[in-house]
């Protein structure tokens, strides 16, 4: 027996294994599995949803049928959601009510590889530019180091009008409730997608990189409007915009403004 920090099963309440499709099998997992199984401890097993993901788990099956006698489907495209699922998993095997976490926090996983984020074309602004933008500056307005790829914290895509027709830059109030945001959900160690600076001028749904953008992000959704702006045209009537904070609400990785934003936008959509 190795001292491992799960050698002893005896203390633990349970044991919760978490894969991939392409975790591999390994003599040191095999044997937490079966010390959890021979203390009479429980085994709740999350893997991550996929197509063919249940095929994919057939070696961990084949050897650790034990370990599925539990198991829940979780994916980092629904970050908030899967915190849940895990949440309400565990307390199951004990018996007990699971506290709905948006209630408590806004949804973790911060951390994480995405380099997948890099791509060609795709510009991420440096929080420390992000945070200092002015009025009405658009891409040619920044220079080459003002971008940076993502890496292991989870980027921020921020959703705003394009109020003036003839500038691609974010407006007063809209720079206002972007540092709102930045601010009140500790933000500033990330870089930043803003449609009007980070692709040149083009259109976010010309890219075929789209949609792992708008899955995998957090998301500021700027909603609140100017009514004297040169286009006043609401928020949610328009199209980018529209899907834009369906996603952030489907995800729940909404990281909200003001209070009561995400309920807000939930009863709108």
């Amino acid at each position: 027996d190795h001292d491992g920090p799960l050698a002893d099963m005896t203390k633990c309440g349970c044991l919760a294994l978490l894969l991939e499709s392409n975790s591999l099998v390994t003599e040191m997992m095999i044997g937490e599995l079966d010390k959890a199984k021979a203390a009479g401890r429980p085994i709740c097993t999350f893997y991550e949803a996929e197509q063919d993901a249940w095929d994919k788990l057939k070696a961990w099956r084949k050897v650790c049928p034990h370990a599925f006698e539990t198991h829940y489907a979780i994916s980092r495209h629904f970050l908030s959601d899967s915190e849940q699922v895990v949440l309400n998993g565990i307390h199951k095997l004990f018996g007990i009510e699971a506290a709905h976490l948006k209630n408590i926090r806004p949804p973790g996983g911060d951390f994480d590889d995405f380099s997948c984020m890099r791509m060609d074309g795709v510009k991420w602004l440096k929080p420390e530019f992000a945070y200092t933008l002015k009025r009405g500056m658009d891409y040619n307005d920044l220079p080459e180091d003002a971008f940076q790829q993502p890496d292991v914290i989870r980027t921020c895509f921020v959703s705003y009008a394009q109020e003036d027709p003839k500038s691609h830059g974010l407006s007063d109030n809209q720079l206002q409730q972007f540092r709102l945001a930045v601010k009140r959900n500790q933000l500033g160690s990330r870089v930043f997608f803003f449609e009007g600076l980070s692709l040149g001028g083009r259109s976010l749904f010309d890219d075929s990189s789209v949609c792992e953008i708008l899955s995998l992000s957090r998301y500021i959704i700027l909603d609140e409007m100017n009514p004297d702006v040169p286009d006043p045209l609401p928020f949610l009537q328009r199209g980018h915009n529209f899907l834009e904070a369906l996603m952030a609400i489907l995800t729940g990785c909404l990281a909200p403004h003001r209070d009561y934003q995400f309920e807000e936008l939930d009863r709108a959509l």
